[in-house]
């Protein structure tokens, strides 16, 4: 795990999917998610920091994608249990959690 990682990773909740007001951290939370499924998004904007602070279930890893589209449609970025990044969302609509 990346120093990033682990610096966010301790602020963003164990088991969650976090999006952040900025690029880093000491931005705040802006969402925090807890399901499966997609998630829509408005009003996103710029560079974000996303946290994957999920665990594994069931014997399978959870994962989070960003996605072009709502409805989890069109995902082209994919970030593993674990991972993080900061990421451009002016083009992104939605998030997607999974397992697999």
């Amino acid at each position: 795990m990346s120093a990033l990682a682990a610096k966010s990773a301790a602020a963003c909740p164990s088991g969650a999917v976090c999006l952040y007001r900025g690029s880093t951290a000491g931005s705040g939370i802006q969402r925090t998610f807890w399901t499966y499924g997609a998630h829509n998004l408005s009003n996103v904007y710029g560079n974000r920091l996303v946290v994957n602070n999920q665990h594994p279930d069931k014997g399978k890893h959870a994962w989070a994608d960003l996605c072009w589209e709502y409805g989890g449609r069109d995902c082209r970025v994919w970030i593993p249990m674990g991972g993080s990044g900061v990421y451009n969302f002016d083009p992104i609509d939605s998030i997607l959690l999974g397992l697999h």
